[in-house]
């Protein structure tokens, strides 16, 4: 019997044991990644200092390390920045395919951090590289799509490109009330494209500005985020 009871005991100590080591390795496995994770943004906006500060010159030398090492850990706003640096040649060479790359990277970054502004305006100025030709192939349908996401965040330049190319049928097929849509949501702080949305407006049927009217208030309420517009205005003069 007391061999038994020893028995029992140890059982218990083990089970327990084993339950208390698993949720230490849980917790210090989400310590890690805290850790891994919040470094990014703090690598980030150190860098950013040692570009953009007004009060000193700037110093790519200790930028780069800085923004690198960021991206490493698939920090959107790093890999955006990377990809603008270069495709400006801005305090590096400019190489407009390595740009391409590092925007990629950014539009399609997974970071935790949301819809982050750089993987916004990435997919924006990808829409820009694949409708023009920069670098790689012409690609309108590939540029409708990097739009349209950019869109579907709140970039108002993005709108307006997503109702252009919408109106043309270039990338997508011609539609004239989904052009209509988004060229009026762009324009709502986008004033550029006032002008178009009365233009599209003389060119389409009472019944079809009826419908055209319906599906921008519908969009309006989807995609209309001038917090998200602005904040990419100050921040990359978009």
């Amino acid at each position: 019997m007391q061999t038994e009871h020893i028995q029992q005991h140890i059982y218990h100590y083990r089970k327990t044991y084993a339950r208390a080591f698993a949720g230490a390795s849980l917790l210090l496995l989400m310590l890690v990644s805290i850790l891994i994770f919040s470094s990014a943004p703090q690598q980030y906006r150190k860098a950013y200092y040692q570009l953009y500060d007004v009060h000193n010159a700037p110093n790519i030398d200790k930028a780069l390390p800085l923004l690198l090492k960021s991206a490493d850990k698939n920090y959107a706003d790093a890999l955006f920045l990377l990809g603008k640096l270069y495709q400006q040649g801005k305090w590096v060479e400019q190489d407009l395919e390595q740009a391409t790359r590092w925007y990629q990277k950014a539009a399609h970054a997974n970071d935790n951090s949301g819809r982050a502004m750089g993987q916004i305006e990435a997919q924006y100025r990808l829409g820009d590289i694949y409708y023009q030709g920069q670098a790689i192939g012409k690609d309108d349908k590939k540029a409708f799509e990097y739009y349209l996401q950019a869109a579907q965040a709140g970039h108002m330049r993005a709108q307006q490109r997503v109702g252009y190319l919408y109106q043309w049928g270039k990338g997508v097929n011609a539609d004239m009330l989904e052009a209509y849509a988004w060229t009026y949501i762009s324009a709502q702080l986008f004033h550029p494209a006032k002008l178009t949305q009365e233009l599209l407006l003389k060119k389409l049927s009472p019944q079809q500005r009826t419908q055209a009217n319906l599906l921008a208030q519908q969009y309006q309420q989807k995609y209309y985020q001038p917090d998200i517009a602005m904040a990419l205005q100050a921040a990359w003069g978009q």
